[in-house]
C-alpha cells in the first residue's frame, strides 16, 4: 500500500470513553467513531497512516481515547495531545 497520511482526525469511542457533552458543542451521531471504524474508513480510501488530534470538544484534556487508539494501531496512528499549562514533564513521561 502506498504511504498516505490523514493529517487531522478525531476518534470518539462513546462506549469505552464517554465524551463529555457541553453546552458549547453537542456531539451528533455522525461525529462518533471508534478507532476500529476509522481504520475501515482509512482502508477504503487507501490511506496508510493517520495523525489523531485529541478533540477539545468532547474529551477536553482527557487524552485516554486517543492514546488507546494509538497504542492499539500497530504504529499506524500518531497523535497530538491536549494538556494543561500546569502539566509537568514528569506527568508527560
Amino acid at each position: 500500500m502506498p504511504q498516505a497520511v490523514d493529517s487531522h482526525a478525531h476518534v470518539f469511542d462513546a462506549v469505552r470513553f464517554p465524551p463529555a457533552q457541553t453546552n458549547s458543542h453537542m456531539l451528533v451521531p455522525a461525529e462518533l467513531g471508534t478507532a476500529e471504524q476509522y481504520r475501515v474508513v482509512l482502508d477504503s480510501h487507501g490511506i496508510s497512516h493517520a495523525l489523531l488530534v485529541n478533540p477539545l470538544a468532547g474529551y477536553g484534556l482527557d487524552n485516554s481515547c486517543m492514546l488507546d487508539a494509538i497504542a492499539n494501531s500497530g504504529g499506524r496512528f500518531k497523535g497530538i495531545a491536549l494538556i494543561s499549562h500546569e502539566t509537568t514533564d514528569r506527568e508527560l513521561q
